[in-house]
């Protein structure tokens, strides 16, 4: 993770829920980076809409398969966690990978509408 993710990501929302009484287990744990993942999935969509509305019919359709190998990069490197580790701790690790990646996402796609 680079210096700014680790400023926005997990900090404000996975992190106390994972801290929290009861929040310890694998899949109470997974649940957290759901809501973290929820909220960033949020955000994409948002610029996502922001960077469609600025492009001509072919960008678009650019953008719409870009975001689409997106989607299969990120289910299947997540996804490979549970290939990997091979046990319970596969999916929070899977769960958190989602939020990181969306997260990311998100931010990149902020950064095209702004181009």
């Amino acid at each position: 993770m680079v210096e700014g993710e680790q400023q926005c990501l997990f900090n404000l929302v996975a992190a106390p829920c994972v801290n929290a009484p009861g929040g310890a287990g694998n899949l109470d744990t997974a649940d957290c980076y759901r809501v973290e993942q929820a909220a960033w999935d949020g955000l994409l969509n948002e610029a996502y809409k922001a960077l469609h509305d600025d492009l001509d019919a072919g960008q678009a359709a650019k953008l719409r398969d870009m975001q689409r190998a997106w989607i299969a990069y990120r289910d299947t490197t997540c996804g490979f966690y549970s290939e990997k580790a091979r046990g319970s701790m596969a999916i929070p690790m899977a769960s958190a990978c989602a939020a990181r990646e969306t997260a990311r996402r998100a931010l990149l796609l902020k950064f095209f509408a702004g181009l």
